[in-house]
């Protein structure tokens, strides 16, 4: 973990702490009792099914990274591939828009002797589709409860239609690098010569090199993409899978409490637009905004003394549980290699 990881790390820490503070404080019928005793009399059925959708987050894009690798020419485990995903999760959480998850990845799969080439295509790949899986999930939610949406206030609907922008401008880069990868690379390039005169780069020449080099890359993703459409719709149905197991977390969490099941498919829509809209912040794992939306969402299908409740077994499960999981993974994994390492140097 590099100092600006670390840095974000701590970032992330105190955005939970305050969070958890202001939530708690905030809420005039919170009690640690009364949270306890909602876990204890929570159906257990559905809470291990909570924590199996939460299992089952980190798996599918273990395999879909496997799957794309295998796929590039570079056989790998599906054991490598639950360490790949779970640095990436991880990552993604303490860092701003989720730009330290794909370099973590990249960091063990190098290391494990896939090519740079291929692991760059493969994280490319897996991150434009995880992309396209969030807005089709956010469209089939506005399309078909679009109830639900009308329920959150203005500033939510603002945070979820901005997601929705924010994660089309994602997608539309994403095909230009694909289908119009000159071009991208050609703007690319004049916005370092522009940023040299200005004197806003330094090291001009060795960020074009890596330029070129990364261009080279994105031509042989974009063959890729355009020659085998079936794997997209493969690696496409994974992040669904994916997404909606996060989803799912919630939906179970809500029956685990007495929820009603006839309200299931609303809490699961509700949930996918929390998501949708916390994706428009960059805060470390959109941490405040999360929980700004779920209240929003959730006080017409849960009691507002077990509001707070509901909220923090499911943020605890489906986010708090989870990178706590990968940065174990992510940690034995690591200190495993270096001890392989320095086993083969001895």
């Amino acid at each position: 973990m590099n100092k600006n990881k670390v840095l974000w790390f701590f970032v992330f820490v105190i955005l939970v702490v305050f969070t958890m503070y202001t939530i708690i404080s905030g809420s005039g019928s919170f009690t640690a009792t009364g949270f306890l005793r909602c876990i204890v009399n929570a159906n257990p059925f559905w809470i291990v099914a909570a924590v199996g959708c939460m299992f089952l987050f980190i798996l599918t894009e273990g395999v879909s990274i496997k799957y794309l690798t295998d796929f590039l020419g570079s056989k790998t485990s599906l054991r490598r591939g639950f360490l790949y995903s779970s640095a990436d999760i991880f990552f993604s959480a303490i860092t701003p828009s989720a730009t330290g998850g794909q370099p973590a990845s990249a960091f063990f799969m190098i290391r494990d002797g896939i090519p740079a080439s291929v692991t760059a295509m493969s994280l490319l790949i897996n991150i434009g589709v995880y992309t396209i899986s969030i807005i089709f999930i956010g469209l089939v939610c506005l399309i078909c409860t679009p109830h639900v949406f009308m329920g959150f206030g203005i500033f939510s609907k603002v945070l979820i239609i901005a997601g929705l922008v924010i994660q089309l401008a994602i997608v539309v880069l994403f095909a230009m690098l694909v289908y119009k990868d000159r071009i991208m690379f050609r703007i690319a390039d004049k916005l370092l010569v522009v940023a040299k005169k200005l004197h806003l780069a330094k090291r001009v020449e060795k960020k074009r090199k890596k330029l070129e080099k990364s261009a080279h890359e994105y031509k042989e993703c974009s063959i890729a993409v355009k020659n085998h459409f079936g794997v997209i719709i493969r690696v496409f149905v994974y992040n669904v899978i994916q997404r909606v197991s996060q989803m799912m977390v919630t939906v179970c969490v809500f029956m685990a409490v007495g929820g009603d099941f006839s309200k299931a498919l609303e809490a699961l829509s509700t949930q996918g637009l929390v998501i949708l809209g916390s994706n428009s912040v960059p805060i470390p794992g959109a941490v405040g905004v999360a929980d700004y939306l779920f209240f929003e969402g959730f006080r017409g299908m849960v009691p507002r003394e077990s509001l707070v409740n509901v909220e923090l077994m499911s943020r605890g499960i489906s986010f708090y549980g989870c990178i706590i999981l990968c940065i174990l993974i992510v940690a034995v994994c690591y200190l495993s290699g270096k001890k392989k390492v320095k086993d083969r140097k001895g």
